[in-house]
């Protein structure tokens, strides 16, 4: 993690480029959430026009904020301010008291990769925020502050059903013929593509060395889906615009109990957009959520996901397989690695259950679904 002097140094500097502009800091905090970046919620000097007290100020280095030692183009934050300009054309999606929607951009600097954002009160992700209201021991002693088992489903449901519009309306409008500007936006970000592809994909037969008793089995399997995602990206006129890091860490909520007020999530990170195929949004997405089942074991994962696929809307059987074989993918070398998610017996159930799905994926055998928790994504 980038120690407390690099922080420092970045906030000061950051200061200084705003001192002077309608973004002069007050205050500001380093936010826990950024991973790549550094993310400050700021308290202006002075309110906007349009009344904006607060704003989030995100900043990147050529490497990733937590991870000194891996080096990140700073390509990526031009990359994000284009595409949320462009977004702010993109309606967002509303649904009963729940908006989901892109942050506002107000400033831009691409000499020093620094931005302002409109700020989520309170910020939590949707992962963080199941976690804290929607957990079982949550809900075995509810309060007046707390929801019920019948509340949280229900409030799953709609969440997920929100963010799987959201999502389907991205593609559509992000994929058609009046957005080519936008598509070559997600066509330029090249590096990220590159490197989407070797975290998911090509380091993919690495994890037999992690669970050989588990993966052993699969270094045919796990080479031809490599073979495969190559070839995949071979024809980018075939490809499509996706968001490319679509999961529970990029929905914000703001982090409070859920109460009758109008709620507005907001989908943050844009810096992995780009062009490959959209299974690939859902996928990431849904094996984050069944995560939650995984380690967790919170039937609201399951329940998010039912909404966002419904919110989502049909897609054909080849479609549902490719996202479940990414669903498998992630589970594989994501959701076995991340610290602090379980202990380690859990993570080898993870392993298997990734495998199982994976094998089953690829070999298109829907039958193997039929009664599995992940059955819903097939129309």
């Amino acid at each position: 993690m980038a120690d407390e002097s690099t922080s420092d140094r970045v906030l000061r500097e950051v200061k200084a480029e705003l001192a002077g502009t309608p973004y002069s800091l007050e205050s500001a905090r380093l936010l826990s959430g950024g991973t790549t970046n550094f993310i400050f919620h700021v308290k202006l000097l002075e309110p906007l026009l349009d009344g904006t007290a607060e704003v989030a100020v995100k900043h990147g280095e050529g490497f990733v904020a937590q991870s000194p030692d891996f080096e990140l183009p700073t390509s990526r934050c031009r990359i994000e301010e284009s595409c949320l300009k462009d977004l702010s054309a993109l309606s967002p999606h509303t649904g009963e008291k729940i908006t989901v929607a892109t942050p506002k951009l107000f400033y831009f600097n691409e000499e020093t990769n620094t931005q302002v954002q409109a700020y989520q009160p309170s910020p939590l992700s949707l992962k963080n925020y199941a976690i804290e209201y929607f957990a079982a021991s949550t809900l075995e002693a509810p309060t007046l502050e707390t929801p019920t088992l019948e509340s949280v489903k229900s409030l799953s449901l709609k969440i997920g059903t929100a963010v799987g519009a959201w999502l389907r309306s991205f593609h559509d409008w992000s994929n058609s013929e009046h957005q080519l500007k936008f598509r070559d936006i997600a066509a330029e970000n090249k590096e990220m593509q590159t490197l989407k592809r070797w975290m998911n994909y090509e380091r993919l037969p690495s994890s037999i060395k992690r669970f050989p008793d588990i993966l052993g089995g699969c270094n045919d399997i796990f080479a031809d889906i490599v073979d495969s995602v190559k070839e995949e990206m071979v024809n980018e006129q075939a490809l499509q615009v996706i968001h490319g890091d679509f999961w529970t860490g990029n929905i914000l909520l703001e982090g409070k109990p859920w109460d009758d007020e109008h709620s507005c999530l907001l989908v943050v990170d844009w810096e992995m957009c780009q062009l490959a195929v959209k299974p690939l949004d859902l996928g990431q997405m849904i094996a984050e959520l069944y995560e939650l089942k995984l380690y967790k074991d919170m039937e609201a994962g399951i329940w998010l996901i039912q909404g966002f696929v419904n919110g989502y809307g049909a897609v054909d059987d080849d479609f549902a397989f490719r996202t479940l074989l990414h669903v498998a993918v992630h589970l594989i070398g994501f959701g076995t690695t991340v610290q602090g998610w379980g202990s380690q017996d859990q993570a080898r159930a993870v392993a298997t259950e990734g495998r199982d799905i994976l094998k089953n994926a690829w070999a298109k055998d829907r039958g193997f679904f039929e009664k599995h928790p992940l059955g819903c994504v097939f129309s």
